[in-house]
């Protein structure tokens, strides 16, 4: 809300979106995620889930 209602000058702001970029770029270098997920391990898990529901429900 500080950019909206004008509280921050454009240099300010500038300035915030270069220290924003520069943690995320740290971050990202120090993430130890993969660079795309495991679809198969995602969808074994939906359906593992969904079972798990079915049965609490007595459905399955």
């Amino acid at each position: 809300m500080t950019v909206r209602n004008g509280l921050l000058q454009y240099d300010e702001l500038l300035a915030l979106a270069a220290e924003y970029e520069a943690r995320l770029t740290t971050l990202q270098v120090a993430s130890t995620l993969p660079e795309a997920p495991d679809v198969a391990q995602v969808e074994d898990l939906v359906v593992a889930l969904q079972a798990e529901w079915l049965k609490a429900r007595g459905e399955l």
